[in-house]
């Protein structure tokens, strides 16, 4: 019982960790979305031919930073279920 209480424990911890991990990644992805808006206005002054590419390169990785927080929520919610179960199954059991 020691043990599937420990486990519990790392479990929830680590859905703390992906659920901050999530919201630091989209706080990231918001800032870059703000930095390209900046720079997509001043190139617009400018004219650049290019800027069309550098927009599409940066906005690519925005999402992939979307994404990925997307993946950090789900294993957050799975990492919840299996200490759901554990406490369920044995722990309260015991208890």
């Amino acid at each position: 019982m020691k043990i599937a209480k420990t486990l519990s424990i790392i479990l929830m911890m680590a859905s703390v960790g992906c659920f901050t991990a999530m919201a630091l990644q989209i706080g990231v992805a918001n800032e870059i979305s703000n930095e390209v808006t900046k720079y997509e206005l001043q190139i617009d002054s400018l004219e650049d031919p290019d800027s069309k590419t550098n927009f599409e390169r940066v906005s690519y990785i925005n999402s992939r930073w979307n994404n990925s927080a997307v993946y950090l929520a789900f294993a957050a919610f799975l990492f919840i279920l299996i200490q759901q179960f554990i406490t369920w199954k044995y722990i309260e059991k015991e208890t």
